[in-house]
């Protein structure tokens, strides 16, 4: 199973109302690796050392993907998780910068998941294997997402039944019109700024911005 129908199995599951973003990301998250020898891409898939050449050349492929994207309309936020599909949940990882945990974007976080655990597989291990390995990798994902992940993939084959909903963490900026809350939007004093059961309307996303320029809000949002 590739890359993109993983991504569009997950994302039905979790009925995440922009998987187009996603699954666009996971076709084009290739762009910069054509750059640079597979053995490299390997080794980092698999946590492996790489010697400073291999390091520089690993550190410009995000960049070189997000680049040729960037400026095309309406693709900002698919090249923002080309650019992120290597950092691991603790901030590790490419590209070499400060945003670290829910700060990364959750498209970028699922891709990294899933493209994992399709470089585990292609290794002859099975999938409940691979999924166990990857829980072993202290501060490589966020656990939620991991477990989610395990939840769609391990029930039956490929997908679990899609009606089972389950909430997914997303931060303030990966809030999209559409997103219906399942939790409470707060302030870190506890002042509620939207109710749960809400759907998320672009007026909401302004104000909630607004909001975040003047105090902290408690992130992830579910």
């Amino acid at each position: 199973m590739k890359l993109r129908d993983r991504v569009k199995a997950l994302a039905g599951f979790l009925k995440i109302p922009w998987s187009w973003e996603m699954e666009l990301a996971a076709m084009l998250s290739p762009l910069g690796s054509a750059a640079i020898p597979p053995e490299i891409m390997v080794k980092v898939h698999r946590g492996q050392s790489l010697s400073p050449d291999e390091k520089d050349m690993v550190a410009a492929v995000p960049r070189i993907g997000e680049q040729l994207l960037a400026n095309i309309p309406r693709l900002a936020s698919v090249a923002r998780i080309v650019l992120y599909q290597n950092k691991r949940f603790d901030g590790s990882g490419y590209p070499r910068d400060k945003l670290a945990g829910h700060e990364i974007p959750i498209g970028a976080q699922i891709l990294k998941i899933l493209s994992d655990l399709i470089e585990l597989e292609s290794e002859d291990l099975p999938r409940a294997q691979a999924l166990e390995q990857m829980g072993k990798r202290p501060g490589w994902y966020d656990p939620d997402i991991l477990k989610k992940v395990a939840a769609c993939f391990l029930e039956k084959g490929e997908v679990k039944d899609h009606s089972e909903n389950q909430p997914v963490p997303v931060s303030l900026c990966d809030l999209r019109p559409g997103h219906v809350l399942e939790s409470n939007i707060e302030t870190e004093d506890g002042t509620m700024l939207f109710a749960a059961g809400q759907k998320v309307e672009p007026l909401h996303l302004q104000r909630l911005r607004n909001y975040a320029k003047l105090r902290k809000i408690v992130e992830p949002l579910y």
